[in-house]
């Protein structure tokens, strides 16, 4: 369908699924996921950037946050 993730967005929300992860809402998701390379370079701790997923994912606990975080520096960053 149009409209559908593709490239690095499907391949973030896949490895989100393999990990166990559901979001409610992908385009969310990919817009933080995006967002979190951004507070890296622009020098936020790792500690930093956790508590800005979890704020904008609400749904997320640490552990949670920490896999979102880290697939989403694999895929974007």
């Amino acid at each position: 369908a149009h409209g559908d993730p593709s490239g690095d967005d499907a391949a973030f929300l896949a490895a989100l699924a393999n990990a166990g992860i559901t979001v409610p809402n992908p385009a969310q998701a990919i817009t933080s996921a995006q967002a979190v390379c951004g507070l890296m370079r622009n020098g936020e701790t790792g500690l930093q950037v956790l508590t800005d997923v979890r704020n904008q994912n609400p749904g997320l606990n640490l552990d949670g946050a920490a896999l979102f975080t880290a697939i989403a520096s694999n895929t974007y960053c």
